[in-house]
């Protein structure tokens, strides 16, 4: 990425190391999410309206489905339409549960928090320190237990466009 461009606006995440080698894709991507080249999912960003690009905090919304298998279909992960929630330094990241609950909505499972680094003008935030909430164990089928760690989100973020500055005159009037 060169100087003064903005990182694509996705959200990128290795999910836990050694995660994606010891289990299999059994459904997706699918609507919007893909593999990347390093083994990590990738959701497509879909709604910032909730997002404040100057100060960095928000709802950001993404979109997208990936299932996962593994032990002869004994354990079974399906991340859907993750949504990360910045506040100050801190993050939460959600996934829509299976079913939908009153008036269509999918109630909200949060499964991993992290502390939020910002990377400039670039729009990117690096997700640090992701540990599995207690909430997040029964996503993850209780293979991992709460606090455990997970790997960094790379989320690509709507950035503030700022005003040029003046540029100034290369003519001095006199004194």
């Amino acid at each position: 990425m060169s100087p003064g461009t903005s990182a694509p606006r996705t959200l990128r995440w290795g999910i836990k190391a050694g995660f994606l080698r010891h289990f299999s894709s059994s459904s997706g991507p699918d609507e919007g999410a893909t593999l990347g080249p390093a083994g990590d999912v990738r959701f497509p960003l879909a709604d910032a309206h909730d997002f404040d690009a100057g100060t960095g905090e928000g709802l950001l919304i993404f979109r997208g489905v990936v299932g996962f298998t593994g032990h002869l279909g004994l354990f079974s992960v399906r991340l859907a339409d993750p949504w990360i929630d910045l506040a100050g330094d801190r993050g939460v990241l959600t996934v829509a549960a299976g079913r939908s609950g009153p008036g269509g909505r999918r109630s909200r499972i949060p499964i991993v928090e992290f502390l939020a680094r910002r990377g400039g003008s670039r729009g990117v935030v690096v997700g640090a320190g992701v540990r599995l909430t207690h909430a997040g164990t029964s996503v993850f089928d209780a293979k991992y237990t709460e606090g455990e760690p997970f790997s960094d989100l790379y989320i690509g973020v709507p950035v503030a466009v700022a005003e040029p500055a003046p540029r100034a005159s290369a003519h001095l009037s006199p004194a």
